[in-house]
């Protein structure tokens, strides 16, 4: 509903508002990821998370074109399966073992004692983050697609830097699921 708003009321004054759009979207980008670098919680990581993920679908209202139009339906339906397949494997993990993953040392050498969850986790996480050749690429890749195609190259530039850091937090994930030793018998 807000994209056709955008789109189609307010396309004749694209100029004044896409100076707001486009640094809400960097500033959301930046926002949630540098946040969640610091989460030890699974839960706020997440959510920051989330919060920089609407910064690329902020990207679309910018290019306010059908490019990004497209790209928004496709970057929503595959985030929102991600993100519903990622709480599902965790809710499996706290079913199976009996002890919720709050924090991410929870989460502590679950490769060892769960291989199919670790390795399922670690693909969707992976997939959130963008890693080719994964569905989270290809949405981030036809956003920026369509920035770069509008001539927002400066703007383009700084999510592709952003979304490099946000890499960090995910990648973490995995090290702790497969090379962190568990000491507490957390899981």
């Amino acid at each position: 509903m807000l994209f056709k708003l955008c789109f189609y009321v307010l396309f004749d004054y694209n100029l004044i508002w896409s100076t707001l759009i486009g640094f809400s979207a960097i500033l959301s980008i930046l926002v949630g990821s540098i946040s969640a670098i610091y989460q030890k919680r699974i839960k706020r990581l997440f959510a920051y998370s989330t919060i920089a993920q609407t910064g690329f679908i902020l990207l679309a209202f910018l290019c306010c074109s059908l490019d990004s139009a497209q790209a928004l339906v496709f970057y929503i339906v595959i985030y929102s399966l991600l993100t519903i397949t990622a709480f599902a494997i965790l809710i499996n993990i706290s079913i199976s073992t009996k002890i919720q993953p709050k924090y991410l040392i929870n989460l502590s050498a679950l490769g060892t004692k769960n291989f199919i969850f670790a390795i399922s986790f670690s693909i969707v996480i992976l997939a959130i983050a963008g890693i080719p050749p994964l569905a989270g690429f290809f949405n981030k890749f036809l956003i920026l697609v369509s920035v770069i195609g509008n001539q927002f190259y400066f703007i383009s530039l700084i999510t592709i830097g952003l979304s490099s850091i946000a890499c960090y937090y995910y990648i973490r994930m995995v090290k702790i699921m497969f090379f962190t030793k568990n000491t507490k018998n957390m899981l």
